[in-house]
């Protein structure tokens, strides 16, 4: 919080909506949603303002994983979906995949008939698209994704793939991986 408030005070705007969105995901991994909201949603309209589509749509994809957990579905869906084609055509795959996941994620989870049954392949493929490139952390995303679109239909297949995601975790040497895993 110090970082933010002295980003402010100094007028760094775009890298103050860095720090709250960076505190909008750790809001969310702490289980405090409405919080992670504010801060995304004031990034939002910091990058939207500067026209920064990649950031843009990260704060996107964050608000919408805090809609979600906060039980707004068709809003949280709407966010992610606009995330996704704001990077459909980016070339920063670091910007892309994460927005994608997410987004593959809701649908998987929230959407449609035909959406749920489209998302395990494209959270698949992302996976792929991850290891290919050597970004494990959003390898790992993905899979941790798919296995929670995955319990919709077999609770079987969800804890095998959290089992062998948490034994990659651990062979990685990602620990809050393994512990995400093992929570699930």
């Amino acid at each position: 919080m110090e970082s933010l408030d002295l980003r402010t005070k100094l007028g760094e705007k775009g890298t103050a909506a860095e720090s709250r969105l960076a505190l909008a995901f750790i809001d969310l991994e702490e289980g405090r949603p409405a919080e992670a909201e504010r801060l995304a949603r004031e990034a939002y309209e910091v990058f939207e303002a500067q026209k920064a589509a990649d950031n843009q749509a990260g704060a996107q994809a964050a608000l919408a994983r805090a809609l979600f957990a906060q039980g707004r579905r068709a809003p949280a869906l709407r966010e992610a979906r606009q995330a996704r084609t704001l990077v459909r055509t980016s070339a920063n795959v670091l910007a892309r995949i994460p927005v994608q996941i997410t987004a593959s994620l809701l649908e998987g989870i929230a959407g449609t008939d035909v959406q749920a049954k489209l998302a395990p392949a494209a959270l698949q493929s992302l996976q792929r698209e991850a290891r290919e490139r050597g970004i494990p952390r959003y390898q790992l995303d993905a899979g941790l994704a798919l296995a929670q679109v995955e319990a919709r239909s077999s609770r079987d297949a969800a804890r095998a793939r959290l089992a062998s995601l948490e034994k990659d975790a651990r062979a990685g040497g990602f620990g809050l991986y393994v512990r995400r895993a093992a929570a699930r």
